[in-house]
């Protein structure tokens, strides 16, 4: 599974322009491409769905679901067998497209890479502030999402030895084209390469103080994004970072000493595809 997935986002970042050109229009239909194996370990809900499943420990992992092919919500189950569940395995929702909304329930703490990629009739999605980490790729390309709050408590005298590692994967909501509002922890410190590159809807952007990091082509080709708070953390911006938004260079001004990358706030003309 391991070896698949590593293919799957080596297979991404070539897909992704060098500079977030004409070709970015071009891939918007483009689906991805996964196989995923999982075990047979099932539980069957009330409405008929089906969740693979398999153990973690004392805990449960939810691997993969089977579903009526008429889009419907979907209500991941808290526990199996008495068991809680506690993370949404790589590649789990991959490619579904009978999902019309779905609900995490509290207790689930890691959405695994791709776990929901590409389920392109997904439109909302309910993450519980038990969730810290959120995989490579995990809703990327799900084009009908709206809105995000991945807000999981700031850990303000929490013992370091207690202290979750608050993490948002490469590429989580690349391509996500209907994405206006994203809600995000306040003990992130980092934005990953491409985490939302091509949502080109996302307007409004809510991150705590704490990050330090931008990643490459992290905001690349989000179109609607003009105006959003500098957290005095910042310290570095990667190449093309802020390609083709709202945003200039005078955003940081007065805001100290940040390292940028290469072309970071460049405007690219795009032929529109018709």
């Amino acid at each position: 599974m391991k070896k698949v997935l590593a293919l799957m986002l080596a297979l991404l970042m070539l897909l992704t322009l060098v500079a977030c050109s004409d070709e970015e229009e071009t891939r918007e239909n483009e689906d991805f491409d996964m196989a995923v194996t999982t075990n047979e370990n099932v539980y069957k809900a009330t409405n008929g769905d089906e969740f693979l499943y398999d153990y973690l420990g004392g805990d449960v992992v939810i691997t993969g679901f089977r579903g009526a092919e008429e889009p419907h919500d979907v209500t991941v189950p808290a526990k199996i067998h008495d068991r809680d569940v506690v993370e949404i395995a790589a590649g789990a929702f991959y490619n579904k497209t009978n999902i019309e909304s779905v609900e995490i329930p509290a207790g689930i703490e890691k959405i695994g890479d791709f776990a929901f990629a590409n389920c392109s009739k997904l439109e909302a999605v309910s993450i519980p502030t038990t969730v810290y980490e959120i995989g490579q790729a995990a809703f990327a390309k799900c084009i009908l999402i709206e809105e995000i709050a991945f807000t999981y408590p700031e850990q303000t005298g929490v013992a370091e030895k207690d202290r979750k590692d608050v993490v948002l994967g490469e590429m989580a909501f690349y391509g996500c084209q209907s994405l206006g509002k994203v809600t995000l922890p306040a003990d992130l410190t980092e934005i990953a390469d491409q985490t939302f590159m091509g949502c080109k809807s996302l307007m409004v952007l809510e991150w705590g103080t704490k990050i330090e990091k931008i990643g490459a082509y992290a905001f690349c080709g989000c179109k609607a994004l003009s105006t959003v708070t500098v957290p005095t953390s910042l310290s570095k911006i990667g190449d093309c970072a802020f390609m083709n938004t709202g945003l200039s260079s005078t955003w940081l001004e007065g805001k100290g000493s940040i390292e940028l990358g290469a072309t970071v706030f460049q405007q690219v003309e795009i032929e529109e595809n018709n």
